[in-house]
């Protein structure tokens, strides 16, 4: 594969406007960013929900601008457990949750007064563009969806992974399942060869551009959660 290159987008002017949501009663931390000095009453929209590991402006950042320089508001989240929203456990991976989370986001970016509640996109990459799949096929008012290299067959991307790292994974998940007192997490990406959730297609080098002005957490729980 060829180094990634993230488009500069510093030219593009925005403006932040902070908020929150509720989500199975858990505080959610959200952004919406809009065209800097827009006089327009209500935008079109996008909705970005992120992948495995996401949190705000992580590898997002070319995407939101170039969006909101097309006239869009674009609104960003973190899911529960994650980044500045509430919710434990910290850094689990739990899809059911994610989607749910990724609903209430919807309802919310609906609900705020910049936004054209009936021009909704989303756009999704990776496991995120997996929740798109399901989320675009719950509300069909949406006006589309850009989905991403999603992840669409967790069974085929467990079998990707060579025998010995998933027998490392099963450990590493069987522990923690037993062990009382604190969970036992895993980096969620290291770099090629190296033990993580994720060492292919350069996903380190990828995530050392995306997060290099801010500040994140590299691990996930051991065994996530696969309850409702």
């Amino acid at each position: 594969m060829v180094n990634r290159q993230y488009p500069d987008t510093s030219d593009v002017k925005t403006s932040a406007l902070k908020s929150i949501f509720i989500a199975d009663g858990v505080t959610c931390a959200a952004t919406l960013y809009l065209p800097e000095g827009s006089c327009v009453q209500q935008l079109p929209a996008i909705l970005m929900v992120g992948g495995w590991g996401s949190i705000q402006e992580a590898l997002t950042s070319s995407f939101t601008n170039r969006f909101v320089a097309a006239g869009y508001a674009v609104m960003e989240f973190d899911y529960q457990g994650w980044g500045l929203s509430g919710g434990w456990p910290r850094q689990d991976i739990n899809p059911w949750r994610r989607v749910k989370t990724a609903n209430a986001a919807l309802a919310h970016i609906k609900n705020l007064p910049q936004v054209n509640a009936r021009h909704i996109v989303l756009w999704g990459t990776s496991f995120g563009g997996g929740h798109v799949v399901d989320l675009v096929a719950q509300h069909p008012d949406l006006q589309g969806a850009i989905i991403q290299v999603p992840m669409l067959d967790g069974l085929q991307a467990v079998r990707s992974v060579p025998v010995l790292q998933s027998i490392r994974f099963l450990g590493y998940g069987l522990a923690d399942l037993l062990k009382p007192g604190a969970r036992i997490h895993i980096p969620t990406v290291a770099p090629q060869g190296e033990f993580g959730s994720m060492d292919r297609d350069q996903a380190w080098n990828a995530v050392q551009l995306g997060l290099a002005a801010h500040t994140a957490r590299n691990m996930i729980i051991a065994s996530p959660r696969v309850q409702s």
